[in-house]
């Protein structure tokens, strides 16, 4: 049971990745974008907790620019449980964070480290790039709805 959710979560990750990696963000394809990043989301929130396997170095490749022909900045409150200031957020910046955090645990899952990528991913859902897919989902929801 497991390894089929980590191997969901994996296959929903790299999914993503390359669809970030080898689409032009356009108006037309939002609805695609945002089905992949919910998906991903989703599979992150029951990511088992694993131990570390003995660490070894794994190289991530640069990946390719992304391109994007949509809006990129959108307002928004960053943390929701404070009186303050709406930040300006960044759909390029927020693309590009998830996939350098997801990239580096498909490195490490292809690299037989599947405990290492499960603790990474499972950390940084919590920690980095589940904020940032929260937020790219709901500035990329409301561009569906009113544009």
């Amino acid at each position: 049971m497991e390894k089929d959710i980590i191997r969901n979560f994996y296959d929903s990750a790299k999914r993503l990745c390359e669809y970030i990696s080898n689409t032009v963000i356009k108006q037309e394809n939002v609805d695609e974008l945002l089905f992949l990043l919910t998906d991903t989301y989703g599979k992150g929130l029951i990511l088992p907790d694993v131990e570390l396997d003995d660490n070894a170095p794994v190289k991530v490749p640069k990946p390719d620019p992304i391109i994007i022909e949509i809006p990129l900045t959108y307002w928004e409150i960053f943390d929701p449980f404070t009186e303050e200031d709406p930040v300006c957020g960044d759909l390029l910046d927020d693309l590009s964070d998830i996939r350098e955090d997801l990239l580096e645990g498909i490195c490490e899952y292809e690299a037989g480290f599947i405990n290492n990528a499960v603790f990474e991913w499972k950390l940084l859902h919590r920690a980095h790039f589940g904020n940032h897919m929260v937020s790219a989902i709901k500035a990329l929801q409301h561009l569906r709805s009113e544009h």
